[in-house]
């Protein structure tokens, strides 16, 4: 069973990866088209997504207690970035590194595209979703806090164009409708609702065939520059 749920998995996944990398290698695309597949994913499959299960949640007891649970890495980030900050004295612009690219990496981009082939069960994406949503949403406050307020003055005065950011987020507001949808038990009409499936249903191969475009061309080598030696 478990070799057999294995290849499932991998074959798909690396299956799309390779198709991406392909059209890279055979000039089907160019340099930069990632950008229009990571823009399509960003503006509407990943919020289509989220609207749609997140309107199928039950906001119950037990989905409260999963977003605590969800929210506890995001802890775990800070309770160990700040002491390190404080003992090793390194530069402020490298906490803030640190912090943006640990709370706000490709979660949703690709962690949602790998549990719906998983584990392709109905339940299991919503659950996906609802962590996504409250991970994103803590995340992409903090990040664009520390950004905003980064070589700032007054962070104050840094802040105060915060709210409208978020607000144009199409993540946070595809969030906020989602719930909004659960909460008030509203009926998606079913000329918006098979769109939006549609929409949603294709997030994971695109985001998956993205990524293969994204790596073709690129050489990792000397990694070993990216941990630095206190002394």
């Amino acid at each position: 069973m478990f070799p057999e749920n294995m290849v499932r998995t991998i074959l798909p996944i690396f299956s799309l990866i390779g198709l991406g990398y392909i059209s890279r290698w055979r000039g089907l695309l160019r340099g930069g088209d990632e950008r229009v597949l990571s823009a399509y994913i960003y503006y509407f499959g990943l919020p289509a997504l989220i609207i749609v299960d997140l309107a199928g949640v039950v906001l119950d007891a037990d989905a409260l207690r999963f977003v605590g649970v969800s929210l506890i890495p995001l802890a775990v980030v800070f309770g160990v970035a700040l002491p390190a900050y404080a003992l090793l004295r390194f530069g402020r612009g490298e906490l803030y590194l640190l912090l943006t690219t640990s709370i706000f990496g490709s979660l949703g981009f690709f962690g949602l595209p790998f549990i719906s082939i998983a584990i392709p069960d109905q339940r299991a994406e919503r659950l996906s979703v609802l962590a996504v949503s409250s991970i994103n949403t803590v995340a992409f406050i903090l990040t664009v806090s520390m950004l905003e307020t980064r070589g700032a003055d007054s962070g104050i005065g840094a802040l105060r164009g915060l709210p409208m950011r978020l607000a144009r987020n199409p993540l946070i507001l595809s969030i906020l409708i989602g719930l909004g949808i659960s909460v008030t038990g509203f009926a998606i009409p079913e000329s918006v609702a098979e769109p939006l499936h549609m929409l949603g249903g294709s997030t994971t191969p695109v985001a998956l065939f993205m990524l293969g475009t994204f790596l073709y061309g690129r050489e990792y080598r000397s990694l070993s520059w990216l941990f630095p030696s206190y002394s």
